[in-house]
C-alpha cells in the first residue's frame, strides 16, 4: 500500500499509468482484474501481489514466496522486509549463497544450480528488525551476515543500522520497561573467562519455574541469560514463547551447566524445553480416530495413532523436545548431544536415588488467598525463603513415567543427522511443506520398548513408495540416511520378519525372481553389467532393485538379497536417487559432483553386484531361453536378398582344417576384439616366395 501511496503523491494514475493485481477470491490464487484502490473502502481492499507501471517503460514489482527463489532469474531488484523472521535456509538461497543451498532440502535441481552460481545478478535490500516485540531473532546478524562479510572481494556489502526509535521517544522509560519485561532487546551473554569445559563435566539441572518467574534479581538475571540463548540460536522468537514457557502446565525446563562455583551465577550453555504428553484414555482416542478428529495438544500421541491407525499409541505417556538451544560460542562441540544423553537417562529413572527422592516441586500458596481466585490475589513479589531451589540435580528429583521420548522438527541435514547419532527413529514425516519455513515436518521416537519396531518397519515400507512423488527432490544421501535410521531390529539382534532365518530351496528361489524380474530382465542386468549396453536398457529395473535392497524384507529370498549385496553409502544413495527418486544421472552427477562417466560406471558395479548374485541363488533353477522366430523366404519383404537354398551359401563356409588366427577376448567386453597377426618371420618368407614365383 505505501508504494500505492508513493505511485499517487508522483500524480500517477491507475488504470493509465499503472495497474494494481490483488490476491483473488481462491486461495493463493491471484486476481487478473484490477482490485478497489486505496482511497476505497478498507473493508473491500484485499492483499496487492503485483503492481504492472507502464507510463514511460514497462515495470513489475510482484510478491514472491520466500522459497520460490527460482521467480528471481530476470529480477534486478529483490526487497526483502523483516528477512530474519525467514528461515536461514530460504533466506540463503534466495541470495545465492554458495555452499549453503544445497542444504536445503526443499530446492529443486534447478534451484540448487542457480544457487550455486554465486553472486547474483540483482541488487537486494534486506530490512529487519533485530530487537522488538516481532521476536525475529539474531540469527541474520549472527549467520547471515556473517557469510556474506566473509565474501566481501565477490560482493559489495554496505550495512546501515537505525539507532532511533520509531514507536517510542528517544530513551522512553515505558519502551525500556516493556523490553525489559518480555525480554525483547536482548544480546548474546558474554561467557566467562575461563577455560572451556568439557562436556563430560557439564551437568543437566531441573530448573523451577516459580523461583524463575519470581522476579528475584538473580532469577531475573538467569532469565535473561536463557531467553538470550533462544534469541540466538533461534530464528523466530515471540513473547508467546515465554509465555508459554511460564504458564504451560506440562512443560518442564533443563539447563547443562559448567561446574558450578560458589557464589558465581552459572551461564547456560545448552537449554532443552520439554513437554509431557500422552496418557489419553483408550476410548476417548478410538472415539475421536473413528471421527476423523484431532483434538488440539499432545501432538506427537494424536499424529502417530492417526498415521498408524492405532489407539493404543495415544495412551503411552511420553514426552516431546519442544526446544533445545544451545549457546552460539559452544555449538558443534557435543553439548546438545551430552545434554540429550543426560535427559534420557534421567528419564529412564538411571538418576533416582535409593532413598524417597524429591518429590516434582510443587507451587507453595503461602502468600496467596486461599481461595485461589485470580482477581482477589494479591500481587507482590514473593518472599524468597518460600521460593523452591531455582536449580534442581537430577538426583533429587522423582522423573516422570514415561514410555518414549520424541520430538519434531523441520526436516532439514544437519537435524537429521544429530537426532539420528542420538538413537532417535523417524516414524512420520510431512508430505506438504510448511507454508512459513518450507521445510517438512518430523517426527521421531526414542524408546527401548518393542513396539517401536513394528512401526520403523511401516516406516519403512512406506516411505520409498513417496521418494518418487513429494519427496523427489529431497537429497538422496538425507533419503538414504533416514531409511537407515529406521532400519530397527529387535533386543536379541534378529530381523523383523520371523521366516528370515530359515533355509530356502531353489525352487523357493527361482519362483521369487520370477515374480520380480523375466528371463529378458536378466539378460538385460547381465549385459548392461558387462558394459554391452548403455543404461538405459536397465533403467526400468532400478525401482524394483532398490525397493528390493531397501525396503524391509518380506520373505527369505529378499533378506538374502539384503545380507548378501554390501554396497557403500555412495552407492545406496545413487541406487535410491536413481531407483526411487527417478533422478536422472545429470541431476545425479551435479548432487554427489561426479562426472557423469564415473557417476554411470558406479551404476555398473552395483548392477554387476546383482547380476552375479541372482546368478548364485538361481543355481539349478534355469532361465529359459528366448525363443526367437526364423526367418525364411515367405517371410522377407519384396525386395529382400534372401538365399533361396543352403548350397548358395556353401561358397562363404570356412574349411574345417583351415587354420584361423588366434582371437584375444578379454574377460569384459570392452567393445573391441584384437586379432594376433602374423609372425614377422612367417610374413617374410610369403613374401620372398611369392617373389621368387613371378
Amino acid at each position: 500500500m505505501w508504494m500505492i501511496k508513493g505511485l499517487e503523491r508522483l500524480e500517477y494514475e491507475e488504470k493509465r499509468h499503472y495497474d494494481v493485481f490483488y490476491l483473488g477470491d481462491g486461495p493463493k490464487q491471484e486476481s487478473a482484474r484490477p482490485g478497489p484502490n486505496v482511497s476505497g473502502d478498507s473493508k473491500a481492499v484485499k492483499s496487492v501481489v503485483r503492481v504492472n507501471i507502464f507510463k514511460n517503460h514497462r515495470q513489475t514489482v510482484q510478491y514472491i514466496r520466500p522459497h520460490d527463489s527460482y521467480a528471481l532469474s530476470q529480477a534486478e531488484l529483490l526487497v526483502v522486509d523483516e528477512a530474519a523472521a525467514i528461515p536461514m535456509p530460504l533466506l540463503r538461497g534466495l541470495l545465492r549463497l554458495p555452499g549453503n543451498a544445497m542444504k536445503n532440502s526443499m530446492m529443486t535441481i534447478d534451484q540448487r544450480e542457480d544457487a550455486m552460481m554465486g553472486k547474483p545478478s540483482y541488487l537486494i535490500f534486506l530490512s529487519s528488525t533485530i530487537h522488538g516485540y516481532e521476536g525475529t531473532g539474531r540469527s541474520l546478524s549472527l549467520k547471515l551476515l556473517q557469510s556474506v562479510r566473509e565474501q566481501r572481494m565477490q560482493r559489495n556489502l554496505k550495512e546501515i543500522k537505525l539507532n532511533d526509535p520509531i514507536r517510542y521517544a528517544s530513551s522512553d522509560p515505558v519502551e525500556t520497561w516493556l523490553n525489559k519485561l518480555l525480554c525483547l532487546e536482548l544480546t548474546t551473554p558474554p561467557l566467562p573467562h575461563t577455560a572451556l569445559p568439557h562436556p563430560s563435566t557439564c551437568e543437566l539441572y531441573y530448573v523451577s519455574r516459580d523461583t524463575l518467574f519470581a522476579y528475584h534479581p538473580l532469577s531475573e538475571t538467569f532469565l535473561q541469560r536463557i531467553m538470550a540463548v533462544y534469541v540466538a540460536g533461534h530464528y523466530k522468537n515471540s513473547p508467546n514463547d515465554l509465555q508459554l514457557l511460564s504458564d504451560a502446565p506440562a512443560h518442564q525446563l533443563f539447563v547443562l551447566l559448567p561446574p558450578l562455583q560458589e557464589g558465581v551465577l552459572p551461564y547456560p550453555i545448552c537449554i532443552v524445553q520439554v513437554c509431557l504428553e500422552g496418557g489419553i484414555a483408550r476410548q476417548f482416542a478410538t472415539d475421536a480416530l473413528s471421527q476423523g478428529k484431532k483434538p488440539d495438544g499432545d501432538l506427537i500421541p494424536w499424529l502417530i495413532s492417526q498415521q498408524y491407525q492405532d489407539e493404543e499409541f495415544a495412551n503411552l505417556n511420553g514426552a516431546r523436545i519442544v526446544r533445545i538451544a544451545t549457546h552460539p560460542e559452544y555449538t558443534k562441540m557435543g553439548y546438545g548431544a551430552r545434554t540429550m544423553e543426560l535427559l534420557q537417562k534421567y528419564y529412564n529413572g538411571e538418576f533416582a536415588s535409593e532413598g524417597t527422592g524429591m518429590a516434582t516441586p510443587m507451587r507453595d500458596d503461602s502468600d496467596f488467598t486461599k481461595s485461589g481466585d485470580l482477581y482477589t490475589e494479591d500481587i507482590s513479589v514473593r518472599n524468597p525463603t518460600t521460593l523452591p531451589p531455582l536449580l534442581v540435580e537430577l538426583t533429587e528429583r522423582t522423573p516422570e513415567g514415561l514410555d518414549y521420548l520424541g520430538v519434531s522438527f523441520g526436516l532439514t541435514p544437519a537435524l537429521m543427522r544429530f537426532w539420528k547419532r542420538l538413537g532417535f527413529v523417524p516414524l512420520y514425516i510431512r508430505q506438504t511443506p510448511n507454508e512459513l519455513t518450507g521445510e517438512h515436518t518430523m517426527v521421531m521416537i526414542r524408546t527401548s520398548q518393542g513396539w517401536i519396531h513394528d512401526f520403523a518397519k511401516d516406516f519403512r515400507r512406506r516411505f520409498p513408495n513417496l521418494l518418487g512423488r513429494e519427496f523427489t527432490t529431497f537429497p538422496s544421501s538425507a533419503c538414504l540416511g533416514i531409511l537407515e535410521a529406521a532400519d530397527t531390529k529387535g533386543s536379541s539382534g534378529a530381523p523383523v520378519h520371523e521366516n528370515l532365518g530359515k533355509e530356502t530351496s531353489p525352487e523357493q528361489i527361482g519362483n521369487f525372481l520370477r515374480t520380480l524380474f523375466t528371463a529378458y530382465d536378466l539378460r538385460r542386468l547381465a549385459s548392461f553389467s558387462a558394459q554391452i549396453v548403455d543404461h538405459h536398457t536397465v533403467t526400468d529395473l532400478l525401482p524394483d532393485l532398490s525397493k528390493l535392497y531397501l525396503s524391509p524384507p518380506l520373505n527369505p529370498v529378499a533378506a538374502k538379497v539384503q545380507e548378501e549385496i554390501q554396497l557403500s553409502g555412495l552407492q545406496a544413495a545413487i541406487l535410491l536417487g536413481s531407483g526411487l527418486q527417478n533422478k536422472s544421472t545429470k541431476a545425479l552427477s551435479g548432487e554427489f559432483g561426479l562426472p557423469k562417466g564415473q557417476l554411470v560406471s558406479t551404476l555398473v558395479k552395483i548392477m554387476r553386484k546383482f547380476s552375479d548374485l541372482f546368478i548364485n541363488l538361481r543355481g539349478s533353477v534355469a532361465v529359459p531361453p528366448a525363443k526367437l522366430p526364423i526367418m525364411d523366404a515367405s517371410m522377407a519383404s519384396p525386395g529382400t536378398p534372401v538365399a533361396e537354398t543352403p548350397s548358395e551359401l556353401n561358397r562363404f563356409a570356412i574349411p574345417t582344417d583351415a587354420q584361423l588366427p588366434d582371437v584375444d577376448v578379454s574377460k569384459k567386453p570392452s567393445g573391441i576384439v584384437s586379432v594376433a597377426s602374423e609372425p614377422k618371420r612367417v610374413a617374410s618368407r610369403k613374401r620372398k616366395r611369392r617373389e621368387e614365383e613371378e
